[in-house]
């Protein structure tokens, strides 16, 4: 059997070919990666373009707001100034002074309320607040004005502000308390008064000391 060969000629020619095939067909497959690239890239271009729009718009929004807010403050204060201007003046400091007399009259609850004030600051009556530690009860002169007070008992007695006198009768002589701030609240307890001791010689014998009548003391 003979063998058959191609001319040298033919077979360079086709491996040429099969060369140009190869590189046609990766030149495909690189573009199309580079298709495929660019389009992602596109995607990623047109989310970002969407976003900046969105940020955009949300800074626009908050500059709005900005510009109604420092708007409402403006004239929030230039209202406020106007409000002193009417309701106050200055001293001779320079300092500026409440008007109260314009404004107790065009508001009858800012009235009140100094009156309120004022009468706070004025108090007339305090009160005296006596806790009885006496199995019996008592009867105690306050400011010349007879009180019971029951036994183990505690009472509050209204009293004008300053100086008070209480009295025993028979067994304490007056005492002076006084009332007035911060609480306009004097409280004084009326306790049993032991006697002193008895001694008696010869020979020494001591007696315990008794009862002899209440006093009182403050608490």
């Amino acid at each position: 059997m003979g063998f058959f060969c191609l001319p040298p000629m033919l077979s360079a020619q086709s491996n040429r070919d099969a060369e140009q095939d190869a590189q046609i067909l990766q030149l495909r497959t690189d573009l199309k990666s580079l298709s495929d690239l660019v389009a992602e890239h596109g995607k990623n271009l047109t989310a970002i373009t969407r976003t900046v729009e969105a940020q955009d718009g949300a800074i626009k929004k908050l500059k709005s707001d900005f510009d109604r807010t420092v708007e409402a403050l403006r004239n929030e204060s230039e209202q406020q100034q106007r409000i002193l201007q009417a309701i106050s003046s200055t001293d001779s400091r320079g300092n500026s002074v409440l008007k109260l007399l314009p404004i107790m009259k065009q508001s009858p609850e800012f009235r009140q309320e100094v009156s309120d004030a004022v009468h706070e600051t004025m108090r007339q009556q305090g009160t005296l607040r006596v806790r009885s530690e006496m199995s019996t009860g008592t009867n105690m002169l306050v400011n010349g004005r007879t009180y019971y007070i029951p036994p183990y008992a505690m009472i509050d007695i209204p009293v004008p502000v300053g100086t008070l006198t209480t009295e025993l009768p028979g067994y304490e002589a007056p005492k002076n308390w006084s009332i007035g701030p911060p609480n306009y609240t004097q409280a004084i307890d009326i306790r049993p008064k032991p006697s002193p001791l008895v001694i008696v010689e010869p020979p020494p014998i001591v007696y315990p000391p008794a009862v002899v009548g209440p006093t009182v003391i403050r608490w």
